[in-house]
């Protein structure tokens, strides 16, 4: 677990146990704060180093069921050189506000590049910058895996005499996802060479069994090493959905429900199987690092609140979340957090 400098990361009992309100938690570091439902720490120069964090959880006799532990690393919230970092996703990337804020935090060392884009967006303190990614709405792991085509919407900017609704990544001659064809046909079209590889991909095709899922996102992954045996690769842990008010909200533009038949811990069942098959199958990968944002974004409160009657006839109000997959601004902010930690404390 990283904490720059700076930044105040937070790791949620029921992303870390999904029973952990049936059960007593505790929370156990020389810094931070053990909360009622996190733990929080906030990264100062003065704290710098690495800390042993362990979560245990006791049943009703304090008998101890779990015994966790971690290592917080508290680092600096700079690093030396510019990197630009090449990130794959679905639509928790396509134009989404965690990389302005990352480039904020970093003061303009990092970039992200691709062939989609640039789109201009401001940080949390108002500074605007240019953004590239390789993010597509709807695309699951498998789609960069395929030769797959994607029609949503048409923000493509590289090759122009590459279509730019098919798989940029996919050799037509191997058949598979290769970052060096990437590279051949689209390289001279981003706006620097990719230093770092960040995929955050997986809501798209999250099951109880994410044995396929995670499967495609190691296929990535070995692709990639094997053209680019020590480039830095980082896997975003993708977040867990809102709560049930979130995803029972969320509707498409004709009124339908768009999660028909979902339920909260049945979705989170499925993010955090993702979670352990990811961590088993990429185990020992050379220069590999996870950002755990499913167990840093707060999905009980990211999503958003919108003052709604508690009933038909009522004058009672309370809030219910705006959806359950996309977060709000604060909800990508906090991201941001986790992702620029990660970077700053494992670049350079």
């Amino acid at each position: 677990v990283y904490c720059a400098s700076g930044r105040t990361i937070e790791l949620y009992n029921r992303q870390i146990c999904l029973q952990a309100e049936q059960y007593h938690v505790k929370w156990d570091c020389r810094v931070g704060k053990a909360l009622k439902r996190k733990f929080s720490v906030t990264g100062t120069d003065a704290l710098l180093g690495d800390y042993s964090l362990t979560f245990e959880i006791y049943d009703d006799r304090l008998v101890c069921l779990c015994r966790k532990e971690a290592v917080l690393h508290i680092v600096k919230n700079t690093i030396v050189r510019k990197y630009s970092i090449l990130p794959i996703g679905d639509s928790l990337t396509n134009n989404k506000l965690w990389e302005p804020e990352v480039m904020g935090l970093s003061h303009g060392k990092i970039s992200f590049v691709g062939t989609r884009g640039p789109y201009f967006a401001a940080d949390s303190q108002g500074s605007k910058w240019s953004c590239c990614h390789e993010g597509r709405s709807g695309a699951s792991a498998r789609w960069y895996t395929d030769d797959s085509l994607y029609t949503f919407e048409t923000r493509y900017v590289g090759n122009p005499e590459v279509d730019g609704t098919g798989n940029p990544f996919f050799d037509p001659v191997k058949k598979q996802f290769s970052y060096s064809y990437y590279i051949r046909t689209q390289g001279k079209y981003l706006n620097d060479m990719p230093d770092c590889l960040l995929i955050y991909l997986g809501t798209n095709g999250i099951a109880l069994d994410n044995e396929k899922n995670a499967g495609c996102i190691k296929l990535l992954v070995d692709n990639f090493r094997a053209e680019e045996p020590n480039m830095p690769v980082y896997v975003v842990n993708t977040l867990y959905r809102g709560n049930q008010d979130g995803i029972g909200t969320q509707q498409d533009s004709d009124g339908y429900a768009s999660q028909a038949g979902l339920f909260k811990y049945e979705e989170d069942k499925k993010v955090m199987n993702l979670q352990i098959m990811l961590s088993d199958m990429l185990h020992g990968c050379n220069n590999l690092y996870f950002i755990p944002v499913a167990a840093t974004h707060d999905s009980e409160y990211n999503f958003g609140a919108v003052e709604t009657p508690v009933n038909p006839r009522a004058v009672q109000k309370e809030y219910l979340p705006v959806e359950g997959v996309h977060p709000q601004a604060q909800g990508y902010y906090q991201m941001a957090d986790c992702i620029w930690s990660v970077l700053a404390g494992t670049l350079d």
